[in-house]
């Protein structure tokens, strides 16, 4: 198995030992050849070492893991961050499909992690677009995902959340409706992006659908009721909904 250089950068010096431990007894094929306690430190051992995977702590003392990662021109390497459950990132990383290990590190789950190296997206630059999009993300002030990764069967893309008109559950599958028209069919239950799109103007009006408010047209009565999106399309509304969807409707 080709060996994969890595460097380990995390502020406490006993989660960068624990880590090295489990990757020499678990991931042999992965050789540490460098560890920084802080984004300064990281950002010198990087350059210095040029590994093919990083492991990146989210929170440090003079700043995060995504404010590294906006500091380098050319990311042309893998990154696993390593973060505690709840963090505020941990929905930013999900969104962008980036790998990361909850603290503490869990060998299976390592290995795991470690198992997908070199299998990261399917186009040139993929990889790096996808921490791009995980560093926006992240920078975002009112906490909810800016971008989105939408894997379909030819292409994966990263969409602005924003743009994203609605979304509709269709069993296993979710259809994204965009602004611009466009339709696109996502391998991926509505329930997942819903739980990853946490702006407020985004709303789980029936069991099936996720709008966006800012894109809704009229208000049609009924038991639950409907929308009419800017795309024309009719949306229903839950009965248990229609009352805390019209109150955000007024304030949209």
């Amino acid at each position: 198995m080709e060996e994969i250089r890595a460097i380990i950068i995390d502020d406490e010096e006993g989660v960068r030992e624990s880590l090295r431990t489990l990757i020499e007894l678990y991931t042999p094929h992965v050789k540490v050849v460098a560890e920084a306690g802080s984004v300064g430190e990281g950002l010198f051992q990087l350059g210095r070492h040029q590994p093919k995977l990083v492991f990146l702590d989210v929170k440090m003392g003079d700043g995060t893991g995504f404010d590294l990662l906006d500091k380098v021109i050319d990311i042309d390497f893998e990154v696993i961050f390593t973060t505690a459950h709840g963090e505020f990132a941990l929905n930013a990383i999900k969104a962008s499909a980036l790998d990361y290990l909850l603290k503490p590190i869990d060998y299976e789950e390592l290995t795991k992690a470690v198992a997908k190296f070199g299998t990261r997206g399917q186009s040139p630059g993929q990889n790096e677009e996808s921490i791009r999009a995980g560093v926006e993300n992240a920078k975002s002030e009112n906490g909810g995902v800016q971008k989105v990764m939408v894997a379909t069967q030819d292409e994966v893309y990263f969409l602005e959340v924003e743009n994203i008109v609605m979304l509709e559950g269709d069993s296993n599958y979710t259809h994204v409706y965009m602004k611009d028209g466009a339709k696109l069919t996502a391998s991926k239950v509505l329930k997942e992006f819903a739980e990853l799109i946490t702006v407020p103007y985004f709303f789980r009006c029936h069991q099936s659908f996720f709008v966006n408010l800012k894109y809704v047209t009229k208000y049609i009565k009924g038991r639950g009721g409907e929308l009419v999106m800017r795309n024309a399309q009719k949306v229903p509304v839950s009965r248990d909904k229609k009352n805390e969807l019209l109150t955000l409707l007024k304030n949209t």
